[in-house]
């Protein structure tokens, strides 16, 4: 709540210098408009696209195990520990027959509820930014990616991995867009 504030308060103090913002949904313009009083012209919605590498790299691992990766900013919304928690459960035989990985920077709550259970399960978890072609190595050696987010309004993660043409495990969830739009549909009948 108090970073909230504080963040309200620099966005007032630099919007009279900024003519546009850009957001991806009209779910997060909305949202922009409600949280900071940013006028709705001010906004403009440009969706993203699929990241596309300029080259992808050749697949490096040969070992056998089915590897699982979880990538980007790690924090509570995207699910980690949700993947963890559900890893965890997994009995031991099935967990021997997976690689499991979650790359990139974590927050410090969850690595200090996640990272040390994640270990004990066999979980490789690199808490730490990565830079790009290292990243695109590490998609190009997975075989499947996973994505259990809690919500969602747009994901570069996601937009990244479709471009690998890999499997894909997704949590079942509308978007805020999709969420706002139901919603705006059942206030009418």
């Amino acid at each position: 709540a108090e970073q909230q504030k504080s963040y309200r308060k620099r966005m007032a103090e630099v919007m009279p210098f900024i003519s546009q913002f850009i957001v991806h949904t009209q779910s997060s313009k909305q949202k922009a408009h409600d949280e900071f009083g940013i006028a709705l012209d001010k906004i403009a919605v440009i969706p993203h696209g699929i990241f596309m590498p300029e080259q992808f790299p050749k697949r490096e691992r040969t070992d056998k195990p089915l590897r699982l990766l979880l990538f980007g900013q790690q924090s509570p919304y995207k699910g980690t520990d949700l993947f963890v928690e559900a890893i965890e459960q997994l009995p031991t035989s099935y967990r021997q027959n997976v690689d499991i990985h979650i790359t990139g920077s974590t927050d410090r709550h969850m690595t200090e509820t996640y990272l040390e259970r994640a270990q004990k399960i066999g979980i490789t978890w690199q808490n730490t930014f990565i830079e790009e072609q290292q990243l695109f190595q590490e998609i190009q050696d997975s075989d499947i990616l996973v994505y259990p987010y809690r919500a969602i309004s747009q994901s570069g993660a996601l937009l990244l991995g479709i471009a690998f043409q890999k499997p894909i495990i997704l949590s079942d969830l509308r978007s805020e867009e999709h969420t706002s739009e139901l919603q705006s549909r059942s206030d009418l009948v």
